[in-house]
């Protein structure tokens, strides 16, 4: 199967004639979303984490994270394992 090139295609003009412009818009535009939820999870993850019930003084009385820890001593015996998801 041959391809046949105009020459405007072989001067880097795109086959729409748009000379890569689309393209640049594209990587641009994915750049930007990429960076927005960047941001978004940086920010985000604390509050998140902070909802749940996880503060830098332990897991808050009452929270999900204290239902989790709750949880997670009674499938352990009444203990925490080392390194699970409620414990350090």
């Amino acid at each position: 199967m041959s391809v046949l090139l105009k020459e405007k295609d072989l001067e880097g003009e795109g086959p729409t004639g748009d000379n890569g412009s689309s393209v640049s818009k594209k990587i641009l535009i994915g750049t930007a979303v990429g960076g927005l939820v960047g941001v978004g999870v940086v920010v985000g993850a604390p509050l998140a984490l902070a909802a749940a019930g996880f503060t830098s003084m332990g897991i808050a009385a009452g929270s999900f994270g204290a239902s989790m820890m709750s949880s997670a001593a009674v499938a352990n015996g009444g203990m925490i394992a080392a390194g699970s998801t409620v414990m350090k």
